[in-house]
């Protein structure tokens, strides 16, 4: 009995931890640096048009590319949690840069 306990038990923490990733990696929008063949305003422009058919906010969390700069044409003004993440580093490129 106490081996079948600790075997759900190390089952559950497993599953705990695991649920968490799929969920935000689901939950997550890789943000492009250019719109319409323009960087100005992409950031804006992808946040703000990310809604579903019923207006709700699609996604809670944005990645933004490594190496690309984002310009902002206006202030971002929300009613929700914006989370803004980097995107991971490319371990070929650390030997190129300082």
């Amino acid at each position: 009995m106490n081996k079948l306990l600790s075997r759900l038990i190390t089952a559950t923490v497993v599953m705990v931890m695991f649920i968490p990733l799929n969920l935000q990696a689901q939950d997550t929008l890789l943000v492009p640096h250019i719109v319409d063949n323009s960087p100005v305003g992409a950031l804006n422009a992808t946040i703000v048009g990310d809604t579903t058919s019923t207006g709700e906010q699609a996604h809670s969390v944005y990645q933004l590319e490594n190496d690309k700069i984002y310009l902002m044409n206006a202030i971002l003004i929300t009613d929700y949690d914006l989370n803004l993440v980097g995107e991971a580093p490319d371990p070929s490129d650390a030997a190129s840069k300082p």
